[in-house]
């Protein structure tokens, strides 16, 4: 057994609550990340705007491109998990349900985590819109005839059906249930909902682990479809009152105002170098800036035009 002394650090209570890395950094780290936003996320792709949000919603390919960002690999782990293929525990209806853990690491070291969740009760898998089908091929192209045609039922034929007609009272066309229906088999999306639960967990992971809550909110580009947040009343957005739209100025509109100071045509086209006939808008700006410094007294006419001319009311 080593006889050496073990030194233990002094521990410095106030320590603990300094921060872990310097104002400048942290200045710095900020202005990288607003750079990568506003150069590499594509709205519609990476984000998405909800109408009623304030921030625009992250999607998963944004949050993909984050998390290579800051050099973030995702790792899974299902935290629970519900598989009634029968609906014998639910009242007939079968229920898939998962729950998933993302923790994202740097190096080895958690950076950090978020559970996400689905299930097939949600709206969008426990219901199906059914459309009516054709008794006789079987395809939802069943359409209600024209009167002038006869009426009755008929399996469309320029949407793929076989051009079947049926009486208007045709019992194995008006029996069939149509509109928003029970689901009874979400045993066909059992992966389509842990993937999604997944991709809940990992958004929600990124936003947490990269500090992105500043610019965005959790993916709900499926949120109108019945995700699972909490109800809440609508968001009222009064509209912005629209901005007095800004007169285009014409090359006549410079011209005009130049000559309230002495200055003629000639010379504004000496200045730029082409006929006023020629002006596009950036030399329009051009002589709008010139005039407004001359206005507020940063330039003369002398030093610009080499004319001396009574200030007037500016463009």
């Amino acid at each position: 057994m080593s006889n050496e002394m073990v030194v233990i650090p002094e521990y410095r209570e106030e320590s603990q609550f300094l921060p872990v890395m310097a104002v400048q950094q942290a200045v710095g780290m900020y202005k990288q990340f607003n750079e990568f936003v506003k150069s590499a996320l594509r709205t519609g792709v990476d984000v998405a705007t909800i109408p009623g949000c304030a921030k625009p919603s992250l999607m998963k390919a944004g949050a993909e491109k984050l998390s290579k960002f800051f050099g973030l690999s995702p790792s899974f782990e299902m935290v629970s998990k519900i598989e009634d293929w029968t609906g014998g525990e639910h009242g007939g209806i079968p229920l898939f349900s998962y729950t998933y853990r993302c923790t994202l690491y740097r190096n080895g070291v958690a950076m950090g985590m978020c559970e996400g969740s689905c299930n097939t009760w949600e709206d969008k898998f426990r219901y199906r819109n059914a459309e009516r089908v054709c008794p006789a091929c079987g395809q939802s192209t069943i359409i209600k005839g024209k009167k002038e045609f006869g009426g009755g039922w008929v399996c469309y034929q320029r949407k793929g059906g076989c051009g079947a007609k049926f009486d208007d009272n045709d019992a194995s066309i008006i029996n069939q249930e149509v509109g928003k229906v029970i689901n009874m088999e979400p045993f066909t999306l059992v992966n389509t909902v842990q993937k999604q639960a997944q991709k809940r967990a990992f958004v929600g992971a990124v936003l947490i682990a990269v500090n992105a809550s500043d610019y965005f909110t959790q993916d709900m580009e499926d949120m109108n479809d019945g995700e699972d947040h909490e109800q809440s009343p609508p968001v009222v957005v009064t509209p912005k009152p629209k901005a007095k739209e800004e007169k285009e100025v014409t090359p006549a509109d410079v011209i005009s105002a130049y000559a309230k100071y002495g200055v003629t045509v000639e010379q504004l086209d000496n200045y730029i170098g082409r006929p006023s006939s020629e002006w596009q808008t950036p030399e329009i700006n051009v002589l709008r800036e010139v005039y407004k410094q001359i206005k507020n007294g940063k330039k003369t006419v002398d030093e610009t035009f080499g004319e001396q001319a009574e200030e007037e009311e500016a463009l």
